[in-house]
C-alpha cells in the first residue's frame, strides 16, 4: 500500500524473506531490511510515487537472524486507480545474495593479486639490494685468497674457501 505495507505477496517473496504469509501481510517492508537501507529504500518509493516513473534495481539487505548478508533487488511501480490516482505499489524481489558474494570474492581476489605484485616487487628490489653487499664479499674475498692466503694456516685458508664457495 501507500505506506509501505504488504497487501499481497506470493510464495518466492515468501520463500526469498523465509517468512510465511501470514507474517509478512500488513508488515511495512523496514520489517524485513537492515537498518542502514531505510532511508535509500524510502527516498526511491518517494521517487516513484512523486515521478509515476518505476524503480528498477534497488539493491538492498536483508535483516533478521537467518538474513543477516542476504541481498535482494527489487523494482517498484506505482498503482493508480482508475482516476490515476495513486493506491499503492507493485513490485518484484529477487535474491542476489549469490551475486553479491561472488562480487565480494572479486574485490577480495583483486586485492589480493595487488598485494601479491607488491611483495613480488619487494623481493625484486630485496634480492637486489642484497646482491651488492654479496657481491662485495666475494670480491674482497678473491683478492683475499690471491693475495694473502699464505699468510694464513690452514684453518683459516678452508674458513676462507668455504665462505667463496658459499
Amino acid at each position: 500500500d501507500l505506506d509501505g505495507r504488504f497487501t499481497f505477496v506470493n510464495d518466492s517473496v515468501c520463500d526469498i524473506l523465509r517468512s510465511p504469509k501470514e507474517q509478512v501481510l500488513g508488515v511495512h517492508y523496514f520489517h524485513f531490511l537492515a537498518s542502514q537501507h531505510y532511508a535509500n529504500a524510502a527516498q526511491r518509493f518517494e521517487t516513484v510515487y512523486q515521478t509515476r516513473k518505476p524503480a528498477k534495481s534497488i539493491e538492498l539487505e536483508l535483516t533478521g537472524h537467518e538474513e543477516s548478508g542476504r541481498h535482494i533487488e527489487l523494482s517498484a511501480l506505482l498503482i493508480e486507480d482508475t482516476a490515476g490516482d495513486p493506491i499503492g505499489f507493485r513490485g518484484t524481489i529477487r535474491d542476489i545474495t549469490k551475486r553479491k558474494e561472488t562480487e565480494q570474492l572479486l574485490i577480495e581476489r583483486k586485492a589480493l593479486e595487488r598485494s601479491n605484485r607488491e611483495l613480488e616487487q619487494f623481493a625484486y628490489v630485496a634480492s637486489h639490494d642484497l646482491q651488492e653487499p654479496l657481491n662485495k664479499i666475494q670480491l674482497f674475498g678473491d683478492r683475499l685468497m690471491a693475495k694473502n692466503s699464505h699468510l694464513l694456516d690452514d684453518s683459516g685458508r678452508d674458513y676462507l674457501a668455504r665462505m667463496l664457495n658459499a
